[in-house]
C-alpha cells in the first residue's frame, strides 16, 4: 500500500480492512500511521546487509549508493520525507531515527571503519562525515529531482571518492 498509493493513502483502517486484521491488534503494536510506515520502511530490503568483505570499498560505496537510490526511487521516500517535515513531532523524530536512518547507519559503520582502519579511505575524516555525505547526495538529490541514471551514480562517486580517498 505505502508503495503503491503513498504515504497519504497509509492508514491504520486500511491497513486492517486489507489484511484482515481488527484495528485494535495493529494498535497495539503500532501507535499511529506514522509508527506502522517506519516499521514498514525499516523492512525493505538493502544491499549493505554484509560488511562487504572482498569487495574494494570503492565498488561498495557504489554498490550503497546505488542501492539508497533504489531505496529513493519507491515510495518509502515519502516516508523519508516525512522524516523531514515531521521533525517537530518528537515521538515520529525518534522512531525515524531509530528505524531508519540509525539502523542503516549501524550496517554501514563496520565496513567504512574496516576501510579507514586498512588505509583505503582517508583517517581524517570524520566516520559520521562520511554517512552524512553519503546519505546527504542521494536524498538530496532524489529529492530536487537530479537523480537520473547511471551516469548519475558514477557523478556522485566521483564527488564522494574525492572526499575520502587517501590520496
Amino acid at each position: 500500500m505505502l508503495n503503491n498509493e503513498g504515504l497519504a493513502a497509509l492508514t491504520v483502517e486500511r491497513v486492517a480492512a486489507d489484511s484482515g486484521v481488527a484495528k485494535t491488534t495493529i494498535y497495539r503494536r503500532f501507535k499511529h500511521r506514522l509508527d506502522l510506515a517506519t516499521a514498514a520502511v525499516a523492512e525493505l530490503p538493502e544491499v549493505f546487509d554484509d560488511t562487504g568483505s572482498g569487495v574494494e570499498i570503492h565498488e561498495w560505496l557504489r554498490n550503497l549508493v546505488q542501492g539508497v537510490s533504489w531505496t529513493m526511487q519507491t515510495r518509502a521516500a515519502e516516508v523519508i520525507g516525512a522524516g523531514l517535515m515531521y521533525r517537530h513531532d518528537e515521538e515520529f523524530n525518534e522512531l525515524y531515527k531509530e528505524r531508519v536512518v540509525e539502523a542503516r547507519a549501524a550496517a554501514i559503520r563496520p565496513r567504512l571503519q574496516q576501510a579507514i582502519d586498512e588505509g583505503e579511505i582517508r583517517s581524517d575524516v570524520d566516520l559520521e562525515f562520511i554517512l552524512s555525505l553519503l546519505a546527504g547526495v542521494v536524498v538530496g538529490s532524489h529529492l530536487n529531482g537530479t537523480y537520473k541514471d547511471e551516469a548519475w551514480i558514477d557523478s556522485m562517486m566521483t564527488l564522494i571518492w574525492g572526499a575520502i580517498s587517501p590520496a
